[in-house]
């Protein structure tokens, strides 16, 4: 039995900036090459946990990210994102069907969690997983997990093949599944791309496209959302501005939320500074 194990990883998170870039997969990348050593996956028991593998080696497979949109809102609710982790057996133990395995670091603690979810694996000694950031979703949703990983398998098949070391700025990935650039999505797709669609009541996940455009134009026609719908702020009278400011809680006391963060939306009116701060004749009290 070969005493190496990899594991192709779809980090689904929310978006961290406008646009859909790396997020979650990139500070996994950044804290192994920071550490360099100590990372092991560990298997979470009922009772205990035991590390059964060290980690050799955390690949991030694109640059770029797959949108993943809520198709109730129209919302860009988070981006896909997509590691190769190599790690060699420190036992007879192997990653099985069910587990819970948590990537942990000696330094950065628990960088990451996902569950090995039933299905054929691609060859032996390798399996497709599915992590799920916490504030995104709030708790772990195997359902929703299983979902995604039948959907993403070939695009995980696809990524196996792709070289990193060529690939373009900024990537994004074709309806056909290949990592190209901007340029090409126009050329040859008609200005299609690769995107990731959820349901977030029926838990339906699909691979479907959308414009490119949807994402880069200024502002975008597909915007970030979260999993909560948006509220739509009340339109300005003609002479107040016409910019927003939302504000959102990330988490409490160190912790996220239960559910979807909660956010509101509110009109930067003519009668306040750029950051909402103030009327005018109030300003010189806040410098």
């Amino acid at each position: 039995m070969t005493k190496r194990v990899q594991i192709f990883v779809a980090m689904v998170d929310r978006i961290g900036k406008p646009g859909f870039q790396a997020g979650a997969a990139a500070a996994i990348l950044d804290q192994f090459n920071t550490d360099k050593q100590g990372f092991a996956l560990v298997v979470q028991g009922a009772q205990t946990s035991s590390a059964i593998a060290s980690v050799l080696s955390v690949t991030q497979m694109t640059a770029g990210a797959v949108p993943f949109i809520n198709v109730v809102t129209n919302t860009l609710a988070g981006t896909v994102t997509f590691l190769k982790i190599v790690a060699e057996y420190q036992s007879d133990d192997v990653l099985k069907i069910d587990d819970y395995v948590s990537l942990v670091g000696n330094v950065a603690g628990v960088v990451a969690g996902f569950a090995i979810l039933a299905g054929m694996p691609l060859i032996a000694g390798t399996f497709t997983v599915v992590s799920l950031g916490a504030s995104l979703f709030g708790t772990y949703n195997s359902g929703l997990a299983k979902n995604i990983q039948n959907t993403i398998n070939p695009v995980i098949d696809s990524l196996i093949k792709h070289d990193i070391t060529k690939e373009t700025t900024p990537p994004v990935l074709a309806p056909n599944l290949v990592i190209t650039d901007p340029p090409s999505i126009n050329l040859h797709f008609g200005g299609l791309i690769q995107v990731i669609t959820w349901h977030p009541d029926t838990l339906e996940i699909k691979l479907d496209t959308r414009m490119l455009e949807s994402f880069t134009s200024t502002p975008p026609i597909i915007q970030p959302g979260g999993i909560n719908p948006p509220i739509a702020p009340p339109l300005p009278s003609g002479n107040e501005g016409g910019a927003t400011i939302t504000l959102g809680i990330e988490s409490i006391n160190g912790q996220p939320p239960p559910g979807p963060a909660p956010s509101i939306t509110t009109v930067v009116g003519g009668g306040q500074d750029k950051y909402a701060c103030c009327s005018a004749p109030q300003q010189d009290k806040y410098r």
